[in-house]
């Protein structure tokens, strides 16, 4: 028996690491997962084991657990970077999971040392694992979303024609229109795209 290189998993799960890790439910309404292969001994390889997929949804009646990502290397520090590369390509929108905590957690300088690695490393190292309270400004999404329709109305020629409509014409019930909002990997708010 040799031993080769160095492995490490994380547990991508549906739960709420700012809320002392309280489990979520809802449905899985992107769910995208890093390029993998099966992890059959190559160092380098990455393997994602799931149960779920987009559309399915994450209940309170079983384990809120998404999927298990387990990366290989040749050494500790190059698996820490492959899985940072591999949670920064795993995505999921419609509930609130922990990948962002994964991520801070295997770049934190005292997990890549490895030298002092115990049960309370998070008790510890809270203040640089866990998002710091922010409040959002209550209107800024209906303010996002008049930007959005006021740039729309600008484009249209003549509205006098129903067909020309921002909002489109209804003869039953109401119509909506989905916002798709990212932020910028830098993650700061100034600069957000909306498709």
């Amino acid at each position: 028996l040799t031993r080769t290189g160095h492995a490490l998993e994380a547990r991508v799960y549906a739960e709420n690491p700012d809320n002392n890790f309280l489990p979520g439910t809802g449905t899985l309404h992107h769910f995208s997962m890093p390029p993998h292969t099966e992890m059959v001994g190559p160092v380098g390889a990455v393997r994602v084991d799931s149960g779920v997929r987009e559309g399915d949804s994450v209940s309170i009646y079983y384990d809120p657990m998404i999927a298990k990502v387990i990366v290989s290397a040749e050494n500790r520090e190059a698996a820490l970077a492959s899985m940072e590369r591999t949670l920064n390509n795993f995505h999921v929108f419609g509930l609130t999971t922990n990948v962002e905590f994964l991520k801070k957690l295997v770049r934190h300088p005292a997990f890549i040392d490895a030298k002092n690695l115990d049960t309370n490393f998070i008790k510890f190292n809270s203040k640089d694992l866990f998002s710091p309270l922010s409040k959002v400004p209550e209107d800024a999404a209906s303010l996002l979303v008049t930007a959005i329709l006021a740039a729309d109305f600008k484009k249209l020629k003549d509205v006098s024609q129903p067909w020309n409509k921002v909002g489109g014409l209804r003869t039953t019930g109401s119509t909506s229109r989905p916002f798709d909002v990212g932020m910028p990997s830098d993650g700061k708010p100034d600069s957000p795209t909306v498709a």
